[in-house]
């Protein structure tokens, strides 16, 4: 038999409800699924404080702030972009750039 039970967290901040609620948006689940993904994280994997967790979290919130703020791509030439893309070691999914090119080429 399964015993399911039901937590009630009290005294929870503004800034962490949100660093909660944005963590949830970016795993594309609810508040709730999110909150038991994190409980299942720490006694599966190793309980980490909530205190390290949150200052973790907000770590790398600031460090994504301020790499928004150094790379952003307003007043680049596409050529710009493309050189900042590659540098960083990203792609995009091609499974269309050789349709491009093929019909580009028969030209």
């Amino acid at each position: 038999m399964i015993v399911v039970a039901s937590l009630s967290v009290k005294n929870v901040s503004d800034t962490l409800l949100e660093a909660l609620r944005e963590r949830a948006r970016r795993n594309h689940r609810s508040l709730q699924g999110e909150l038991l993904a994190i409980l299942e994280d720490a006694v599966t994997n190793g309980v980490y404080t909530t205190r390290v967790t949150y200052d973790t979290s907000r770590q790398i919130g600031e460090e994504r702030a301020v790499d928004n703020a150094s790379t952003s791509a307003e007043g680049m030439t596409p050529d710009e972009l493309h050189r900042r893309v590659a540098a960083r070691g990203l792609s995009t999914p091609s499974e269309s750039s050789w349709m491009v090119r093929e019909d580009r080429d028969s030209r």
